[in-house]
């Protein structure tokens, strides 16, 4: 064996183990967010982000993770690489089978990288580090294996006139078939996973929630002025929730649901207020331009609520850019489609238009950004909870503990065993409260970092709850 072949084979177990650890994160954390486990996910100022790409259409073939496939491919490499170092026979012509594998399936795997980086780059478009990492491995792992046997091109050219021979090959054989047995038990694998971990997740969730909670002993300190947000529950609820959002944001949808789910349950005891913040550079200036049509999105839900109408069109926007990511189309927002929810919606059209088209919303949504600013937000969706800020596109399970400790120490009542679920208390319940919980300090009538209205302007109407 000559020095060259030596480095080569090296290398080529350097990619394949570089490319199973990545690909086997990848397929842990397809697990933990098919599993729900992965609850504190967000959409960053920075342009980066796995859980995008392992949640959209590309992550899966016929209910199977990719990264099972990827994993599994890495394995029949490290298993014909295994083959040659035990192989009595170590001579040049004796390992030119396997040269040929190893050039032949790496350049598949880097003609579906190439995909899967148009994919990343272009059509989400969220790049995944560890996906990136993945392509690296692939081009190393090709290059190693052209250094090991024949060049690129002569070694089509060798497999087009004798294929019949290549494919009946025993190396051939043997990394198929490793990748096969591979392929299946990932997948039965990651079916089991994730209905393990669903059982438990509810359970993690709401263990985080309480121990969150723990907090809630000193008060918090992030201060966001209230007036003008729109709102669901009473202005004077024991507990206020501020979110930050950005409706491309796929994390911030979920969020979305989360919260609709608080509403119904404490419609009396907790006040929800919305923040616009984009992470689109033509509204956000710390953005890298992660979401294109965030900010016009934004602009239509200023407007909606200028008629009173802000959640319903809040909820339009969320359904249309799930409804985009579903198909597995790049979400591209039109104004034909801002009118067409507005028609939907019952609103005026022409009123509506204007305001869309007018300097007066763009203006409202970047002063709702630097409301973010002053909090120092870095991500959507972040939520603040009298005071204390939280981040992520949690569950309804993580956010109920939070929300019944404040409504407890509100009550003056003594802090419950770790590990139990309280009951929310519900408005009038034993009288007022005795002492009042700190109004997430975030409380109205602070100074309004806001654009003035024009003077010819309308009072802004609460929206409907």
């Amino acid at each position: 064996m000559t020095t060259r072949t030596k480095a080569a084979l090296i290398a080529l177990v350097i990619a394949a183990l570089v490319g199973l650890v990545f690909s086997g994160l990848l397929y842990y954390k397809s697990v933990a967010l098919a599993a729900g486990l992965n609850d504190s996910i967000s959409c960053d100022v920075g342009s980066y982000s796995c859980d995008h790409a392992l949640r959209s259409q590309y992550s899966k073939v016929a209910g199977i993770p990719t990264t099972a496939a990827s994993a599994a491919f890495y394995f029949s490499i490290i298993g014909v690489l295994l083959g040659l170092f035990f192989a009595k026979d170590k001579r040049e012509e004796q390992m030119l089978p396997a040269a040929r594998y190893f050039v032949f399936t790496y350049a598949l795997s880097v003609l579906y990288s190439a995909y899967l980086g148009y994919i990343a780059f272009v059509v989400l478009p969220i790049p995944c580090p560890f996906c990136i990492a993945l392509y690296v491995a692939n081009a190393g792992g090709l290059t190693a294996a052209m250094f090991m046997g024949p060049k690129l091109g002569e070694f089509f050219k060798s497999v087009g006139s004798n294929l019949g021979r290549f494919l009946s090959s025993r190396v051939v054989h043997s990394g198929v078939l490793v990748f096969a047995v591979g392929l299946v038990v990932l997948a039965y694998s990651y079916q089991w996973a994730v209905a393990q971990s669903r059982s438990q997740s509810q359970a993690e969730s709401r263990k985080k929630g309480e121990e969150a909670a723990e907090e809630f002993s000193e008060p918090g300190d992030t201060i966001v002025p209230l007036d003008g947000l729109p709102r669901l529950g009473k202005p004077d609820a024991t507990v206020t929730i501020v979110e930050f959002s950005d409706f491309e944001c796929p994390f911030c949808e979920i969020f979305s649901q989360s919260i609709h789910q608080v509403h119904e349950a404490y419609p009396n005891d907790v006040a929800i207020y919305f923040v616009n913040f984009p992470l689109d550079e033509s509204c956000n200036r710390r953005s890298s331009g992660l979401h294109a049509s965030a900010c016009f999105a934004a602009q239509g839900a200023t407007c909606a609520q200028e008629q009173g109408d802000f959640w319903e069109m809040h909820d339009k926007l969320f359904e249309f850019f799930a409804a985009e990511r579903d198909e597995g189309r790049k979400p591209v927002l039109t104004e034909e489609s801002m009118l067409t929810f507005a028609a939907d919606i019952g609103m005026d059209p022409e009123a509506f238009l204007g305001c869309l088209n007018s300097d007066y919303s763009k203006d409202k949504v970047v002063a709702q950004i630097e409301l973010g600013f002053d909090a120092h937000l870095r991500s959507t969706p972040t939520w603040v909870i009298n005071g204390h800020i939280r981040t992520g596109g949690h569950p309804f399970a993580y956010i109920k503990p939070q929300i019944d400790r404040l409504l407890e120490l509100a009550r003056g009542a003594a802090p419950p065993e770790k590990g139990a679920e309280a009951e929310p208390a519900k408005a009038g319940r034993g009288g007022q409260p005795v002492e009042a919980a700190p109004k997430a300090r975030a409380v109205e009538g602070a100074p309004e970092a806001q654009p003035a209205e024009p003077a010819e302007a309308d009072p802004e109407p609460q929206p409907a709850p």
